[in-house]
């Protein structure tokens, strides 16, 4: 500089470090040389360093994935890049509705507020924080935002300022109860099925409904295809007939859609019943058999006549009559009583497809039984 007298002029000093300096007192010395008399002004400039605290987070999403119903979490990697061995105090602040914690970092887990306690220099260490939704359904594929914020135990306290983005997965959750009670069912019977359909998931359901019956039974009503939005439930009716051939069994109630199938089973009893007829089989006249009901046609006075009727039980429970014979005036008979069983299934062992039936040939004044095999 050439300066003139009482004149002065200002000199920049520039420093140039390739990382943070460490937390210290720096000297940096500065000798000005009156060249003109030969004379030095040495001065020295005290640079005081604090403590600086900087942070960088990391976690292994572009949106963090949660779930609408339960809890979710995940690993949040936060690094001290200040210049010395530091502290952050951490907390969360949810989108409304929503609950979000550090489940390891805190006295009491779940805790929104925490600290790191003392983090060595260039140190990592990974906070598990959970998200917890709210009661109310949120809607698939929303949205939302949990803001970190870290603030440094030193002097300054500086804050650092992070955004969480998160995203609301897909669930597809429905309930499918049977409203009607079920009790004991008679052949030839007709009664309606009254199910509730609960959409509790967060996406809409297009279901595939079909009706799955025991042997012998009909669906009257024809079920469409099942349009349920997220939150809608429905009421749905089906009527059924139980043939006099039905079985007992189970009745499945089975909802479809892409990926995803529901069903409500509830077993059914159906009630034995004997199936019982009477069939004219003969008449004897005078010794003589007729297969037509009138025989002869010609009924001579005091001469006895001789009917024979085929009672068979045809049904799947044991029965057993009683004989009433009605006659006109002036006339007179007797028929015995009988017992009949259904088949011995211990003895035969329900196998092969052969139904063994006691026949009982009843006639007035006689009673014939015979043992019939089946093919």
């Amino acid at each position: 500089f050439q300066l003139n007298g009482q004149q002065s002029a200002s000199i920049n000093v520039t420093l140039v470090h390739p990382q943070g300096p460490d937390p210290g007192l720096y000297s940096i010395n500065l000798l000005g040389i009156d060249e003109d008399n030969s004379v030095s002004s040495p001065y020295s400039l005290i640079l005081d360093v604090p403590i600086l605290s900087m942070t960088r987070i990391e976690f292994d999403y572009t949106k963090i994935p949660v779930h609408p119903q339960s809890t979710t979490t995940v690993d949040v990697r936060l690094y001290n890049l200040g210049n010395d061995n530091l502290g952050y105090d951490v907390f969360l602040t949810p989108p409304p509705g929503w609950y979000a914690g550090f489940d390891d970092l805190s006295a009491q887990g779940g805790a929104n507020s925490a600290s790191t306690g003392l983090m060595l220099e260039d140190d990592m260490i990974n906070m598990k924080i959970s998200f917890t939704p709210p009661s109310v359904m949120t809607l698939a594929n929303t949205e939302l935002t949990v803001v970190l914020q870290v603030i440094s135990q030193t002097e300054e306290n500086r804050m650092f300022e992070y955004d969480l983005p998160i995203i609301v997965i897909p669930v597809a959750n429905l309930t499918l109860d049977l409203e009607t009670t079920i009790g004991t069912i008679l052949p030839d019977s007709t009664f309606s099925l009254q199910y509730t359909l609960e959409n509790r998931g967060n996406i809409d359901l297009n279901l595939q409904p079909r009706l799955q019956l025991p042997l012998g039974w009909i669906q009257n009503t024809q079920i469409d295809e099942i349009n349920l939005s997220w939150t809608d439930s429905l009421n749905l009716q089906v009527s059924v007939t139980a043939t006099r051939g039905a079985k007992s069994g189970k009745i499945d109630f089975i909802l479809d859609n892409a990926q995803y199938t529901w069903s409500n089973s509830v077993n059914v009893s159906i009630v034995k019943l004997p199936d019982p007829t009477l069939t004219f089989a003969s008449v004897e006249i005078g010794g003589e058999t007729w297969s037509n009901i009138f025989g002869s046609g010609k009924h001579p006075s005091g001469v006895p006549i001789n009917y024979t009727w085929l009672v068979e039980n045809r049904g799947e429970s044991a029965w057993e009559a009683d004989v009433i014979l009605s006659l006109g005036q002036d006339l007179f008979g007797d028929c015995e009583g009988f017992s009949f069983f259904w088949r011995d299934t211990e003895f035969f062992g329900g196998t092969g497809g052969y139904y063994f039936l006691d026949f009982c040939f009843l006639g007035c004044a006689e009673l014939k039984v015979v043992n019939v095999w089946l093919g």
